[in-house]
């Protein structure tokens, strides 16, 4: 074969071989870049998220004192109006399995003259007294969670964990000097279940709810509930409306020392996540 024509052969398979490459290096180009894009868009893809939220409460209920129970509104003048943290936290160790942390601080006071008597911790008051009172109760609930379902349009999962109130409760009678204090601490199993979706591609716009609760027999009974909307501020940051609801009786075996709470109201969050 002439020099020239295997010196031309030799340019086409050249010109072929660096036409192919090219090629390559584009369609590899063009999958990690649509990798990155699902990656950017997936908004479950983090290991810690955490959100902050402000709960405008109104609480109901009863202080479970040596089996009678002392009503939070008309006892002890509790206000129907109040502002509880509520603090959530979401740890990731893999793309399917959660471990989840709440806990609400509920600081409750009150003041009232007495319509009626009532017995706290043996003390009796009676309608004689005018009462300062306040019901500190902390609640924590820890969890273990694995999501059926979990993609870039959402997940959801089942939860199982166990929840806690320690909690204290103090009357003073101003009117007469007399005061008396009561206390429980009382853990409690919770089984629940909760999801988050997407409705458009790129995440701006998200619905999320959270129920959980277990009859606790002698012990009473616990249930709670979490309905948000949330709205994109950037790659990290969520803001969310929506409305929680706390039904629980809580309380030491045969109606013993504890908490019976019937509270709900509208919450507003800041959700952070590391992605």
């Amino acid at each position: 074969m002439p020099a020239f024509e295997r010196g031309h052969e030799a340019r086409g398979y050249v010109l072929r071989f660096s036409t192919m490459t090219r090629r390559c290096v584009f369609c590899v180009l063009f999958l990690l870049s649509c990798t990155a894009y699902a990656q950017d868009n997936d908004r479950e893809a983090f290991t810690v998220e955490g959100t902050v939220s402000a709960w405008f409460l109104h609480p109901s209920g009863d202080v479970i004192s040596n089996g009678n129970r002392i009503d939070f509104r008309t006892d002890l003048g509790i206000s129907s109006r109040h502002t509880s943290p509520f603090i959530h936290v979401i740890l990731k160790p893999r793309r399917k399995d959660r471990i989840v942390f709440e806990t609400i601080p509920y600081r409750l006071e009150g003041n009232a003259q007495l319509t009626k008597s009532f017995t706290f911790n043996g003390v009796t008051y009676t309608i004689q007294d005018r009462v300062a009172s306040e019901a500190n109760v902390n609640y924590f609930f820890g969890a273990y969670q694995r999501d059926l379902v979990s993609g870039s349009m959402g997940h959801a999962g089942l939860q199982a964990g166990v929840g806690y109130l320690d909690g204290d409760a103090n009357v003073k009678s101003q009117t007469r000097g007399l005061q008396g204090s009561e206390s429980a601490k009382i853990p409690f199993p919770l089984i629940g279940g909760e999801f988050r979706v997407f409705p458009d591609s790129r995440g701006h716009l998200n619905v999320n709810a959270d129920v959980k609760g277990f009859p606790l027999g002698g012990y009473g009974h616990y249930f709670q509930t979490v309905v948000n909307v949330g709205v994109s501020l950037g790659h990290n940051l969520t803001a969310q409306a929506g409305y929680a609801y706390v039904n629980g009786d809580v309380h030491e075996k045969n109606n013993g020392d504890g908490f019976r709470l019937n509270f709900r109201g509208p919450v507003i969050s800041i959700q952070f996540r590391d992605r």
